[in-house]
Formats: C-alpha cells, sequence, structure tokens
C-alpha cells in the first residue's frame, strides 16, 4: 500500500497486488461494520467506484478500468461540513458525500 497524497482533510492510498474485484468486495463487506454506510456506486469502462459516509468523512474506492485494469484506489475525504453529494470548493473531488 502507498499513500499517494496526504493532506489535513484528504488521503490516496493505491493499493498494489490485490485484485480490483476483490478489494471493492473486501471494502463493501467491511465498511459497514466500522460505521460506515453505503452512498453510491457507479461504473465506467470497467471502472467501479463505491462511496461509503461515515465518521465525518467519505471513502471512495476505485477498482480496475479498461486502461488501468490493477487500479486499486481507497480515496479518504475529511468532512468540513455536512453536505451530500455537493461540491466543496478546493477538493479535488467534484463531489463528496459525508454525513
Amino acid at each position: 500500500m502507498t499513500v499517494s497524497e496526504a493532506k489535513a482533510t484528504d488521503a490516496t492510498i493505491k493499493l498494489e497486488g490485490i485484485a480490483p474485484a476483490a478489494a471493492v468486495a473486501y471494502y463493501r463487506a467491511g465498511l459497514p461494520g466500522a460505521g460506515y454506510k453505503f452512498f453510491q456506486e457507479a461504473g465506467s469502462e470497467g471502472r467501479t467506484k463505491v462511496t461509503f459516509t461515515g465518521r465525518s468523512q467519505s471513502v471512495q474506492v476505485l477498482a480496475g478500468g479498461t486502461r488501468t485494469p490493477d487500479l486499486v484506489l481507497v480515496i479518504f475525504t475529511q468532512c468540513t461540513s455536512t453536505v451530500s453529494g455537493g461540491d466543496i470548493e478546493g477538493r479535488r473531488s467534484d463531489r463528496v458525500a459525508c454525513v
């Protein structure tokens, strides 16, 4: 695991040597027991993006893709306010879901 970017409110972790589908299944199963609620799932071009919220943060799992079949990123974004899919100025993610 490599922390590819870390800020006071954000961290992106790149997981290597893990099958994207296995990573998605692991986080889908594990995050609810750790206090996170499922928010949404999206996908395109072979990529899966699953978002959970809880503990004043958003956790996104990005896995796979036709150009990046081995990609597994876990993005933690700390909330500065309660939002539901709204823009947060200065964030690299255009949509952040927090509860």
